[in-house]
């Protein structure tokens, strides 16, 4: 093996990144020693004296050293795919990465304008835990390669939505959307799918409101504002942007120019979320925005209070919900399809306290529409729950 140099340089960022890897705990043993390997190494420790720490050869520690010289740090810390075990990666975390590639690097808080193959790949390996895909830690670049050319997308050619879309396509909608109608749909956390797939066979537009709500609870956590303090919410809310874009099909919550997707679906947003959507000045917040959506557009929107407050009119609605078991079930099997570890039995209590914080709130609280149609989804699959929803407001159309 060639000789290595005394020391290795690496940067501050690969300094944190490393440092957070040693204080997971869910990762491979192997995976902390290597990243070990290389902060000691850039520390200016010998070989054999990183070895005799960690209890392994001066081999394996310059086996590490060489593959981070040569190939980088994320080659170096996980190793390569193998044949005959193809890396398992759920749909959530491809879509995450299909965002993350689509998206201005500058707008990301990095320099450049377009994404190189090996930025976009460190991107995702040091933030897949914080998004909630901790699997997508140890994918290579060859797979990313791989998988960004299935889905055509080369991240440095990218012509990004709002310059590569129909320049007519304001005019052909407001066209095909000459009778403006909305199907309201009151959900429980686990129902936004079935909302999702009945506007796709309705043909029409999809509208989280719950997520905008997330997203504002994200804000307040990242700024280190407690949920319970309804004062400090309340004076943030003037620092905060939200809005929806539509990529796809696919709606964007973007928060102050960043699109946060990726990282509202966590246990901590939820409670959060539930918390701060108490308060007058978030529900003012949002509600402008959520009327005018409705008024341009065929939507079908969930959210908590849809049909009492920001949309009593509303065409069609639907009070969809389940039992807290058989919710809980649901979110348990989503979490563990994301990698996340979780109790079922924490989950279903979380379930029962944000109902009981949503029911008892002065301000919107969640009940049933007096016009709207009570399903209750428990015994039932995702595709009779979304023909039930089509049913109820096809018999709705018909009746005038």
């Amino acid at each position: 093996m060639p000789a290595l140099p005394y020391s290795i340089t690496i940067s501050n960022e690969e300094r944190t990144y490393l440092r957070s890897l040693i204080k997971t705990r869910t990762i491979q043993a192997q995976v902390v020693d290597r990243a070990r390997m290389l902060l000691w190494k850039s520390e200016a420790k010998t070989d054999k004296a990183i070895a005799d720490g960690l209890g392994v050869s001066v081999n394996t520690v310059r086996r590490c050293i060489g593959r981070y010289l040569n190939n980088g740090i994320n080659l170096a810390i996980f190793d390569d795919e193998r044949s005959g075990r193809p890396v398992e990666v759920t749909d959530d975390a491809k879509s995450w990465i299909v965002s993350i590639a689509c998206q201005k690097p500058c707008d990301l808080g990095y320099a450049a304008e377009l994404w190189t193959l090996a930025a976009l790949h460190k991107h995702i390996q040091m933030h897949a835990e914080e998004a909630g895909y901790p699997r997508l830690k140890t994918v290579t670049k060859p797979w990313l390669q791989k998988y960004l050319k299935k889905m055509d997308i080369k991240p440095f050619k990218v012509k990004y939505y709002l310059e590569r879309k129909d320049p007519d396509f304001e005019n052909k909608m407001h066209d095909v959307l000459l009778v403006y109608k909305q199907v309201e749909m009151q959900l429980d956390d686990d129902g936004n799918i079935i909302a999702r797939l009945a506007a796709e066979k309705l043909g029409f537009i999809y509208v989280d409101t719950g997520a905008m709500y997330r997203a504002m609870a994200l804000y307040f956590i990242r700024k280190g504002i407690a949920s319970g303090d309804e004062a400090a919410v309340q004076a943030a809310c003037g620092d905060i942007d939200i809005s929806i874009e539509y990529q796809d099909g696919e709606q964007m919550v973007i928060l102050n120019g960043e699109n946060v997707n990726a990282f509202i679906r966590t246990e901590q947003v939820s409670m959060a979320t539930s918390d701060i959507a108490r308060y007058p000045a978030v529900r003012a917040k949002l509600l402008d925005i959520q009327r005018n959506l409705a008024a341009v557009k065929d939507i079908i929107m969930d959210g908590r209070d849809i049909g009492t407050c920001v949309l009593p009119d509303a065409e069609t609605k639907v009070y969809l919900t389940a039992s807290a078991d058989e919710r809980a079930r649901r979110r348990y099997k989503e979490q563990k399809e994301r990698g996340i570890a979780c109790d079922i039995e924490m989950l279903k209590q979380d379930i029962i306290k944000r109902d009981r914080q949503d029911m008892d709130r002065e301000t919107s609280p969640l009940k049933q529409a007096e016009d709207a149609v009570l399903l209750d989804t428990s015994d039932l699959s995702i595709e009779d729950a979304v023909n039930a929803v089509i049913n109820i407001y096809s018999s709705k159309k018909a009746a005038g």
